[in-house]
């Protein structure tokens, strides 16, 4: 896939995230921190949750390039394994997130403002890896996920989408009654 076209594909993220933030500004800090239930995440802690996926798999894939390793091309297999990861978390069960990026690593309380920023921050760094990988890696099964799933660059994008889309729902279920 074209450097171009995982470009696009950043700026669909952005837009679907520029919509979201833009509607929370109706609520307050309290209320965006406010956990429905013991056990249950805040819409700021989704948002933290999200960024940090994105954060650590974008580390993960710089870390694996400079080591200048050897790499499958991603293929049919590849995209079926992305498929497969797409239906687990269109799924309406439950999923454990690794404590990396889970309960543990979670701001208990946060602004709307900062997470918005540290948001963009990652955005930006996203980019960055983006513009700099070396076109013949691009297409390569770099980005390992958690539940052992290798996949390519696009496939790690279109994993951020609906990782996205799935705790979008979960944002607007903690919100519920806030308003």
């Amino acid at each position: 896939m074209t450097r171009l076209k995982l470009l696009k594909i950043i700026d669909e993220l952005d837009q679907e995230s520029n919509q979201l933030f833009d509607a929370l500004k109706k609520y307050s800090d309290q209320q965006l921190n406010h956990k429905a239930n013991e056990g249950k995440w805040s819409a700021i802690q989704c948002l933290h949750h999200i960024m940090l996926s994105e954060k650590y798999s974008v580390q993960y894939c710089v870390k694996k390039l400079s080591f200048n390793p050897r790499l499958k091309k991603a293929g049919i297999k590849s995209k079926i394994k992305s498929f497969a990861l797409r239906m687990i978390i269109q799924a309406p069960f439950k999923i454990k997130a690794p404590d990396t990026v889970g309960t543990p690593s979670l701001p208990l309380t946060e602004s709307l403002e900062n997470t918005r920023a540290l948001w963009n921050e990652n955005r930006e760094n996203l980019r960055s890896f983006i513009l700099d990988i070396d076109e013949k890696q691009r297409d390569n099964e770099i980005y390992k996920h958690p539940f052992g799933i290798r996949l390519s660059i696009p496939g790690m994008l279109s994993f951020f989408k609906y990782h996205f889309r799935r705790h979008q729902k979960q944002i607007k279920k903690a919100l519920k009654n806030q308003s």
